[in-house]
């Protein structure tokens, strides 16, 4: 296939995002085996630290395209867990947890069209479609609950309707409890398939055991001539330990990985985290490893010495692609942490693994994406493939936890895990608002371990609780708002380029025409 037909498959990376293409199962084996639905028991609450803050997030696979990878930001098996606890004393607790586990990770933009507030006037969305109102029939695919090879675990329980501490998922089930059509009843089969059953995600927030784990198996995918995976996987733990410790641990599994129709290949790439630690001094475990093996490209094998890849042998190779497809390739290292404790205590660890930078390097436009500009404007009146630059980044892992004698507020803690799964984009501990992770990642919810600035999976608000006293309930919650308005700002052009991009899609697939952007 010539150049032509690399650059339409780099392309359709741009538009996998959402639906990762041709599935095939595969499955990975792992050297843990996190069992579904396994419990430790209730901890003695007296044994606790009076404050215990961590999240860990991870994911397998994400596919960020170009200067909007913060926001078209798809991915394969993705996986976050957050425990929140701060006893006051004399019975009063504030308390949340959250959980989830998703083969698909649909993106930032993605999930905030399906996921958005149901409105059915003037015109309906499709939220309010999915909800049933008008048409009597509720898909349940509306909210995170209903949603197929997606989980979400939530603590403390919503006021209404079943419990969201458990919810599993797999390829015979989409819905977790009170959602139609089932109302989870398949569920069990999920949970007793445990390893046996492949395209598999679960989340639970066990309450007695302030435990909050995430799990998702993914099925392997195929974008002919693009990329490949074979499968992938990815698990985070938080939970108590003996002698006043709080453990927070996770991995992600990746296998197979063929780009450009095998021109670079990947055998496996595993990354982990691991922090235990409790009141004051250094953590017991503070480790992170994200390394890659069997990487060959132009059909040659590279020999990585540590983490360090022999530009001097890569390059040529590269070069090589680069004059068979027309497609720049950029391979960066797997790079670690930083681990480290700060002056408040807070402890960080995380990495990410190998990121391929793909690059079209020619410069027509794909017919018919154009507008009549004139050329004196200086705006290019075509706009070229959205495969034009395409990120592929492998097993980002954050993990971040504090644990103190005294109550405290969370909200400073988490900014540093939400953005950990941006494709790339990220730096573990850097700085963040209020946000998801560890101590400036942020992951995708409004936790108040949560900051902004992640990919965000949807749904994550609704846990933000926490139970003080006899059944009233608090909020803790300590908003970046500099940092909430930033990001705000930064986001609001990114995200109005991609529903004007989206309108017009929709619309020529409704009307059978070439595409014509609106206001165009």
């Amino acid at each position: 296939m010539g150049s032509r037909g690399h650059r339409r498959r780099l392309a359709a990376l741009a538009g996998a995002g959402a639906l990762l293409a041709t599935v095939t199962i595969g499955t990975v084996a792992t050297s843990v085996a996190p069992p579904a639905g396994a419990t430790a028991g209730p901890v003695d609450l007296a044994t606790l630290p009076k404050s215990m803050h961590a999240a860990v997030e991870t994911q397998s696979v994400t596919i960020g395209n170009g200067a909007l990878s913060l926001f078209v930001d798809p991915g394969a098996a993705y996986s976050y867990s957050l425990v929140n606890r701060d006893d006051y004393g004399e019975g009063s607790i504030a308390y949340d947890m959250t959980a989830r586990g998703a083969n698909v990770n649909p993106g930032t933009i993605a999930a905030a069209v399906i996921w958005a507030p149901p409105s059915c006037t003037p015109q309906p969305n499709a939220p309010c479609v999915l909800s049933g109102d008008g048409s009597g029939v509720n898909t349940g695919l509306h909210e995170a609950k209903g949603f197929p090879a997606y989980a979400e675990a939530l603590f403390p329980p919503p006021p209404s309707g079943p419990s969201q501490e458990r919810v599993y998922k797999c390829v015979v089930n989409k819905d977790g409890p009170g959602s139609p059509p089932t109302a989870g009843q398949l569920q069990q089969i999920c949970q007793a398939g445990g390893d046996n059953v492949p395209m598999t995600a679960w989340a639970e927030t066990a309450g007695a055991e302030v435990r909050a784990s995430g799990f998702s198996r993914a099925a392997g995918f195929d974008i002919p001539g693009a990329l490949s995976v074979g499968g992938s996987e990815s698990f985070t733990d938080v939970k108590p330990a003996a002698g006043g410790l709080l453990h927070a641990t996770g991995y992600s599994e990746v296998h197979d990985i063929a780009i450009l129709g095998g021109q670079v290949r990947i055998q496996a790439v595993r990354s982990t985290a691991e922090i235990l630690a409790g009141v004051g001094g250094a953590a017991k475990t503070l480790s992170s490893s994200c390394t890659l093996n069997g990487l060959t490209v132009a059909g040659q094998p590279v020999s990585m010495s540590g983490n360090e890849l022999p530009a001097k042998q890569l390059q040529p190779l590269l070069d090589a692609v680069q004059k068979a497809t027309s497609i720049k390739v950029e391979i960066d290292a797997p790079t670690l942490g930083p681990n480290s404790t700060d002056e408040s205590g807070k402890h960080s660890a995380g990495c990410a693994g190998p990121m391929i930078k793909l690059t079209d390097l020619r410069t027509e436009p794909l017919a018919p994406v154009c507008a009549p500009i004139p050329p004196s404007t200086g705006v290019p009146g075509c706009i070229p493939a959205l495969g034009n630059r395409e990120e592929l980044s492998f097993g980002h892992i954050t993990a971040v936890e504090s644990v103190n004698a005294f109550t405290a507020v969370a909200g400073d803690l988490t900014s540093t895990v939400a953005g950990a799964v941006d494709a790339g984009t990220a730096t573990v501990g850097s700085a963040g608002g209020a946000g998801t992770g560890a101590g400036g990642v942020g992951s995708p919810s409004s936790d108040s371990m949560t900051a902004a600035g992640a990919p965000s999976m949807p749904g994550g608000a609704g846990s933000s609780v926490g139970r003080r006293g006899r059944g009233s309930v608090t909020r803790l919650v300590k908003p970046n708002l500099a940092s909430v308005a930033g990001l705000a700002a930064g986001a609001a052009g990114s995200l109005a380029l991609g529903v004007w991009l989206l309108i017009g899609v929709v619309g020529s697939l409704a009307r059978g025409t070439s595409l014509r952007l609106p206001g165009l």
